[in-house]
């Protein structure tokens, strides 16, 4: 709601209905935009539904403090994670010992609930399927009833948003996929062992190099941008 009105208001102060310039319509679009990370995985096949218990997992650790490790926990790194089954679809980054999740109704000493982490999707196209997610460079938090609990939420919204704004094109990453339940089990990995070197702004990866009795999860492609 708040990005439509505030469109609105600047095509009226733009002039936009009717005579404004393709620079101004841009700048309008811009401004409606969330600020933030842009991923896409593209796979060489399609991910099956998600019927008979099975779920799809994809996983980015950014290794921001250049350790060479793809440890979960480890300071300094930012870790997401989408979980999609036949029945929700959930968000998560991890920071050291801390979680932030779109989940409202997760909630512990260590888990703390967002509005918004971001926007994930998995879509098919051509028989194959695409994996995007719009990770937001902000978050707001779901209000705790401790002030206690409330300043070690801030702190860790503090450091994520000081983290993910560091996220560069040449951040080095590792990156993983699965797709399993009853039976199935299907999964592939970029910079698996050590995270990448070098751009990250469009990775491919071989085809049929996936782990599993079926090639459901194969990356084709992993392309980044940035608004």
């Amino acid at each position: 709601m708040f990005k439509k009105k505030l469109s609105v208001v600047m095509l009226a102060s733009l002039g936009l209905f009717g005579c404004g310039s393709d620079d101004d319509k841009k700048a309008v679009e811009e401004i409606a935009k969330p600020a933030g990370l842009n991923v896409q995985v593209e796979f060489y096949n399609e991910i099956p539904s998600f019927e008979n218990r099975r779920a799809f997992r994809i996983e980015f650790l950014f290794d921001l403090n250049n350790s060479g490790d793809v440890n979960l926990y480890e300071e300094g790194d930012l870790f997401f994670t989408t979980i999609i089954d036949e029945n929700e679809k959930e968000n998560f980054v991890s920071i050291g010992k801390y979680r932030l999740t779109d989940e409202a109704e997760i909630g512990s000493e260590l888990n703390f609930p967002v509005k918004t982490l971001g926007y994930s999707n998995l879509s098919k196209k051509d028989g194959k399927s695409v994996f995007t997610f719009k990770i937001l460079n902000e978050l707001e938090l779901v209000e705790s009833d401790s002030s206690e609990r409330k300043e070690k939420m801030d702190t860790t919204v503090s450091e994520y948003e000081r983290l993910v704004k560091s996220i560069n094109g040449n951040t080095p990453i590792s990156i993983r996929a699965f797709y399993w339940g009853n039976g199935v089990n299907s999964g592939d990995y970029i910079g698996r062992n050590v995270p990448t070197q070098g751009s990250i702004l469009s990775i491919h990866d071989s085809k049929d190099d996936y782990e599993g009795d079926f090639n459901y999860v194969d990356i084709d492609s992993v392309t980044f941008t940035f608004n």
